[in-house]
């Protein structure tokens, strides 16, 4: 699906989404971290995925940029994400644009409120305005007479996201399986 540059927040400040794809890599992957516009601190299963994505990131390295995209302003995100000693992540705040919202993982307190919050193609988030993903985009350096375009590819969405862990992988295998329990 064609998608519009959004404008996000980085250590940088203000940057397109087309900025994120680096050097002639041509694709990139968004997690969509759960930490919203008044949150100080991210989530802590989010934190767990990007922990585990953190080593793999020099094997994706010559075929898909990665970063991290939440709501929450670029200044919070950077001063709570700094403890986590995630060097190799690169982090941006969709807190000014409606990337997050137009991906299905952040939705309006009106939303919440009334339980309207679609998500993974149908269903609907049950907890709170935000909710995690990861997002695959590709770049066409081609398109519109060579100016280009942004094609969003793929999504998936909370329990889509465990076949992405190896560590959740590896508690499959075990008797007492990963231990979820979940309240609201």
């Amino acid at each position: 699906m064609l998608i519009p540059d959004y404008t996000l927040v980085g250590s940088d400040g203000p940057t397109q989404l087309s900025a994120l794809f680096h050097g002639d890599v041509d694709t990139l992957i968004v997690y969509h971290m759960m930490m919203g516009t008044a949150a100080t601190q991210p989530c802590e299963i989010c934190s767990f995925f990007i922990d585990g994505f953190q080593g793999g990131l020099p094997h994706l390295a010559p075929r898909s940029s990665f970063v991290v995209v939440a709501k929450a302003p670029y200044a919070v995100m950077a001063t709570a994400c700094a403890a986590k000693e995630w060097q190799s992540v690169q982090l941006f705040s969709a807190g000014e644009s409606t990337f997050n919202e137009d991906m299905g993982v952040s939705w309006t307190p009106e939303q919440a409120e009334a339980k309207d919050r679609p998500y993974n193609y149908g269903r609907q988030w049950p907890w709170g305005t935000e909710g995690p993903g990861l997002s695959v985009f590709k770049r066409d350096r081609s398109a519109n007479g060579g100016v280009g375009a942004l094609y969003h590819s793929y999504s998936t969405f909370s329990a889509g996201l465990g076949s992405l862990s190896l560590v959740l992988s590896m508690l499959d295998l075990t008797p007492e399986g990963r231990c979820e329990e979940r309240s609201e």
